[in-house]
């Protein structure tokens, strides 16, 4: 899925979700990331699926962490629960899953979406590193961990993960519009010492 992301949740849909969001802070109201408020980034960028021999190609990341069907379950659950509003139950289904140990490394990452939709940044960056270090090949991951410390001001660190992010997938769009919004919001800030 696609989605911007912010305090308030405005729509939803399979494949996008629009959210307003708060001025990351040190930037001034006027800065190209206020005025943009329009950042994307990856929802459920796994591809949930159980590890079969007729499942299709699979990721370095899938093979190192292959999902059972109990896992996958718990999951779904959780992207049911998230797709129809109920981020809070979704987040408890997610940290139920937590105990599969299948599902740990797509949960943390499911996680770190779930608190971005809640406007919950802090608790974001820390799932979605503890994603990153579990699947570090996974550049939608690194590219919400990227979104999530543009948005807490990290903009280093996220600028970091935003190229480590675009290395992985070069072509993808959604990571290049973080990666300039990261250095849009570098920008302004340099351009306000």
């Amino acid at each position: 899925m696609r989605m911007a992301i912010g305090l308030l949740l405005a729509v939803s849909s399979r494949g996008q979700t629009t959210i307003n969001y708060n001025v990351p802070p040190g930037l001034p109201e006027d800065s190209p990331v206020a005025a943009e408020r329009n950042l994307i980034f990856y929802d459920n960028p796994h591809g949930l699926q159980p590890q079969t021999g007729d499942s299709g190609p699979v990721t370095v990341d899938q093979l190192q962490h292959p999902l059972s069907n109990k896992g996958l379950k718990l999951l779904r659950k959780a992207d049911q629960l998230s797709e129809s509003g109920h981020h809070e139950n979704a987040i408890a289904q997610l940290q139920a899953a937590l105990k599969e140990p299948s599902a740990v490394p797509y949960a943390h990452s499911m996680l770190g979406q779930e608190y971005l939709k809640l406007h919950q940044i802090p608790a974001a960056v820390a799932e979605l590193k503890q994603a990153v270090a579990l699947l570090p090949r996974n550049a939608a991951t690194r590219s919400n961990l990227a979104y999530a410390l543009l948005l807490s001001g990290d903009l280093e660190r996220g600028e970091q993960e935003a190229r480590q992010a675009l290395n992985l997938d070069r072509a993808n769009p959604k990571t290049s519009d973080v990666l300039n919004q990261i250095l849009a919001a570098r920008r302004a800030q340099e351009a306000s010492r």
